[in-house]
């Protein structure tokens, strides 16, 4: 038996439900503590706690520090709610500097490291591309947007003699930074990151009400701390072609954190070919590395989150050997053909029927 936990996406308005690429496997014995789950709607995603053990006041002030600091990240950090800092700078001018607020600051920087450690695969900028794909809108795309149109974004981006999104100290205060977009070509779009930033800073908030052991799961951002009464966590990786199927199961305990980035998320299918959410900025398209799912372990979210959406675009080869020299991570992908391949430190167990 299986325990399948499902997600909303990050889109607004949109409720429609899919299968988590990881979700909780196998629940405990019957003499294991009980897991009380709570579960609240933020960022369009079902959020879930799990809590295993605790009395029922500890449970309810954890879960309840732990929603209030996701929901933080969620006000700063929405590109749909036009009074959000985020949406701020992008509706504000191009080439002028905005002061943005602590949270937001910290997760550009981290985006903008990642996509130096990508060589710009990952890309916190590429809003108006999205936009033009039509991903984050009420009503799901069913064919590419023309490719002039994708083009002249790209011919734009490289003609640009500004890097596409800057950040900064302020000017006299060390405190506080500012953000700087280049030109139109840029929006800030946080939607491979935040989300996995939002599951760290839930775990710091259980943690400061005294929880130990648990797991926060942001629409298959996942970390786990502790264990579930002694017994490690497992969380179960989905069969990108085959709904309701796991192909890999984790252990995990202490403290770890899971993402899975995948070409079945959010797509549609024209004129037989499938068109994912996943862009590669230097095609302005999908990606096409061959890779289908990519699943990647580290010991924050936030890094995860990121590090499986880059290993999806730079492929099997350069995405594990990326990872392998990152310490702590490791990860998994599964290719268009059905085959799987990991780093060396990469551990699962095997799936049982």
């Amino acid at each position: 038996m299986s325990i399948s936990l499902r997600m909303r996406v990050w889109l607004p308005g949109v409720m429609a439900v899919v299968l988590l690429a990881v979700a909780l496997w196998r629940p405990a014995p019957p003499a294991a503590p009980r897991a009380h789950v709570v579960t609240r709607l933020m960022m369009s995603t079902l959020m879930e706690i799990t809590l295993p053990g605790l009395d029922e006041a500890q449970e309810s002030e954890g879960a309840r520090r732990a929603f209030e600091a996701m929901a933080k990240v969620e006000r700063e950090m929405s590109p749909f709610d036009p009074s959000s800092p985020l949406s701020r700078v992008n509706a504000g001018p191009r080439g002028a500097w905005h002061r943005v607020p602590l949270d937001l600051a910290r997760v550009v920087r981290a985006a903008l490291a990642f996509q130096a450690l990508s060589g710009g695969k990952f890309d916190p900028g590429l809003r108006p591309l999205t936009e033009a794909w039509g991903f984050s809108v009420d009503a799901p795309p069913t064919v590419p947007p023309p490719a002039a149109l994708l083009d002249r974004w790209l011919a734009l981006r490289v003609r640009s003699s500004r890097l596409p999104v800057e950040l900064r100290d302020a000017p006299g205060d060390e405190a506080a930074s500012e953000v700087r977009l280049a030109d139109e070509s840029v929006g800030l779009d946080l939607g491979g990151i935040a989300k996995g930033y939002a599951v760290d800073q839930a775990i710091a908030a259980l943690r400061g009400a005294g929880v130990n052991h648990g797991i926060v799961n942001a629409g298959g951002n996942l970390r786990a701390i502790g264990d579930k009464g002694g017994a490690p966590w497992r969380v179960g990786v989905q069969d990108p072609r085959r709904e309701e199927t796991i192909v890999a199961v984790l252990p995990l305990r202490g403290d770890r954190s899971i993402s899975t980035s995948g070409d079945y998320e959010r797509y549609f299918l024209h004129e037989g070919e499938r068109y994912h959410h996943i862009l590669d900025p230097e095609t302005a398209r999908p990606s096409r590395s061959g890779v289908i799912s990519a699943t990647v372990a580290t010991a924050d979210a936030m890094s995860a989150d990121a590090l499986s959406t880059i290993v999806f675009i730079l492929g099997a080869e350069k995405g594990l050997a990326l990872l392998s020299g990152i310490p702590g991570a490791e990860g998994m992908v599964i290719l268009s053909d059905g085959s799987q391949r990991a780093t060396p430190g990469w551990v699962m167990e095997p799936v049982k029927p």
